[in-house]
């Protein structure tokens, strides 16, 4: 059995998880770790992969953003290891938040150094509707999110040149121009909550920000066994525009639109359907009822 299984995205953040993956088999072959690694061709290969190597490493590292955590979270319902997640894509606001946005080489230094620590993050079960009623079932980590954020989210996935807030950033001017609000309503733990219909965001996290730093849900905690559900109600596109921003400095108070619950199950009933995206990958684009509970099993983590 390996010490470690290295599974990386190469495509991820624009190829920066490719190119800096070598950097990490130096620090393996130093701390004399036996290892193996794997470049991830899509998604589905990895999940395929891990599963087959499941029995095959103790420990497991992943180079890539936000999207491919999330992909091994969805792997990680069915096996447990610990995991060193690296930032080395365009949004790694889940790995930022363990390493408190100390680069690649720091992160190395101090994990095969043994000053690393365990830290323990629930994650989320999500089963969704869609309309004709099929029906998806996955897992996440970080956020999902649901009207601006989860139309942003799409346009960035297809956005080849930038990485990052960058990235993000463009994706959000160029979204404004055929962005329409959602109607929705939302359950907490059974309960209607009374709040306006018209939504421009909606957001489920775990972790305190998304898309690359945008404090969507500041007061998220990865350990306290609750959902954070953050609303941003009837913005118009003027108003996302002079808004949006202070979610980037983490000052929500200054948008008398934003909203913000817990618990520890969600339920969103929307209108008309729409895209949902979950650590910014896109899971449905015609979803019409999201359930969103946490998992009673906890994740193990490297950070500091």
């Amino acid at each position: 059995m390996n010490d470690y299984f290295f599974l990386v995205n190469p495509k991820a953040g624009k190829g920066k998880a490719g190119k800096s993956y070598k950097i990490v088999e130096q620090f393996l072959r130093k701390s004399e770790s036996s290892f193996k690694t794997h470049l991830s061709k899509s998604r589905q290969d990895t999940l395929e992969t891990l599963s087959k190597e499941s029995n095959n490493f103790k420990n497991l590292i992943v180079a890539g953003g936000d999207g491919t955590v999330n992909s091994t979270v969805n792997w990680l319902n069915r096996h447990e290891q610990k995991i060193l997640a690296l930032p080395a894509g365009s949004g790694n606001d889940f790995t930022s938040m363990l390493w408190k946005k100390k680069k690649l080489h720091e992160i190395l230094e101090i994990h095969f150094n043994g000053n690393s620590r365990i830290i323990k993050s629930n994650h989320i079960k999500v089963n969704m509707i869609e309309e004709g009623g099929n029906e998806v079932n996955f897992m996440y980590i970080n956020t999902l999110g649901v009207g601006f954020d989860s139309y942003v989210a799409k346009i960035n996935q297809n956005q080849k040149t930038l990485s990052g807030l960058l990235s993000y950033i463009f994706a959000v001017f160029k979204g404004l121009s055929s962005f329409e609000k959602i109607s929705a309503s939302i359950k907490i733990d059974g309960k209607e909550m009374n709040l306006p219909k018209d939504q421009t965001i909606i957001t489920i996290g775990n972790n305190k920000t998304s898309g690359g730093g945008f404090y969507l849900n500041p007061k998220a905690e990865i350990d306290d066994d609750l959902l954070d559900i953050a609303t941003i109600t009837r913005l118009d596109k003027l108003q996302i525009v002079k808004k949006l921003p202070y979610t980037l400095i983490n000052k929500t108070e200054r948008i008398p639109e934003f909203i913000e619950m817990s618990g520890k199950s969600v339920e969103i009933s929307l209108s008309k359907p729409f895209i949902v995206h979950a650590d910014g990958e896109i899971f449905s684009e015609n979803a019409k009822k999201i359930n969103i509970s946490i998992c009673k099993e906890n994740l193990q983590f490297y950070g500091i």
